[in-house]
């Protein structure tokens, strides 16, 4: 009993993880250029997913760990992309300060 009350704990705080770790790419974004934030925070809430399982299929003679019941985040498009509208404004200036320097 004292290795599936570890597992239990192990297994919330991964979840707690978890969720920090998609709302975070949900508020700043990612920093994985390879992929959209969209992608990455559909591979983290994939990892919410796993984890509430395997509590489901571990942890039945336990009473489930209290993140458990919290609402799993939705799926997003792949291509959504946090603080777009800070990106674009960002691109701008960028182009703007490149055009106007001499040597363009």
């Amino acid at each position: 009993m004292a290795k599936a009350k570890k597992q239990k704990q192990g297994y919330a705080a991964e979840l707690q993880k978890s969720f920090n770790q998609w709302n975070h790419i949900n508020i700043h974004g990612s920093s994985d250029p390879g992929h959209p934030d969209g992608v990455n925070m559909n591979l983290v809430r994939s990892h919410i997913l796993y984890y509430k399982k395997k509590i489901e299929e571990e942890m039945s003679l336990l009473p489930y760990p209290e993140i458990y019941y919290r609402e799993a985040p939705p799926e997003v498009e792949n291509g959504y992309m946090a603080r777009v509208d800070e990106i674009r404004e960002n691109a701008k200036k960028s182009l703007a300060a490149y055009k106007a320097d001499p040597d363009y």
